[in-house]
């Protein structure tokens, strides 16, 4: 019997890493929305553009804002923010199926890239798990570079442009190591901190 008992243990211990492995992340890419989740922490930045009348290099709407907010149970209340602009609370839901967010008004141009956030939840589910994201922001400068190392010099591609959502995948001084999922391939390299949005969501 103890024999037995101990054959147990050791079986479930066994499966309990294969078990962790097979759970998905819920950090990744849902469309142009991007998420991390750490414990019971959610962050995520928004990047959408519609050309309108405008080009491609200068579309006519653009949708671009942050959010945080807590877990629990799939759920978070969260409070969504544009440098500059208030902030606008919502409701945000997440799991394997996908995530749905709806806020109390529309993000400024969102109504114009995306239907309203307001009348319907905003949905999508996951193209791309990220387990190894830390953060995400939105590129504040005019454009910003992609260096390969944090001590390289800059070159002229590749390159992001404000209100891109990306990934941060390292911290180091002054540099940030970032993912840019971008239409045809993600983009991974090192901007300047400064080239980035707080990570912070701003004060009452």
């Amino acid at each position: 019997m103890t024999m037995r008992i101990l054959s147990l243990l050791a079986f479930a211990a066994a499966l309990a890493p294969m078990q962790a492995l097979a759970a998905p992340s819920l950090s990744g890419q849902y469309g142009p929305l991007l998420i991390v989740v750490q414990g019971d922490a959610v962050t995520g930045a928004f990047s959408e553009t519609r050309v309108g009348n405008g080009t491609d290099a200068a579309p006519q709407f653009s949708c671009a804002f942050q959010l945080s907010g807590t877990l629990k149970g799939g759920k978070a209340q969260v409070v969504t923010w544009y440098p500059g602009q208030a902030p606008i609370a919502g409701q945000l839901g997440l799991s394997s199926d996908g995530v749905s967010l709806k806020l109390k008004d529309d993000q400024p141009g969102c109504a114009m890239t995306e239907a309203s956030m307001v009348d319907q939840a905003w949905e999508s589910v996951q193209d791309k798990a990220a387990p190894t994201w830390i953060g995400t922001r939105l590129i504040a400068t005019a454009k910003a570079v992609i260096r390969k190392t944090a001590e390289a010099k800059p070159g002229r591609t590749p390159y992001v442009v404000r209100d891109d959502a990306v990934a941060v995948l390292a911290i180091q001084g002054g540099a940030v190591e970032i993912a840019y999922p971008g239409p045809d391939k993600t983009i991974t390299g090192w901007v300047n901190a400064g080239d980035l949005t707080s990570a912070a969501a701003p004060g009452p």
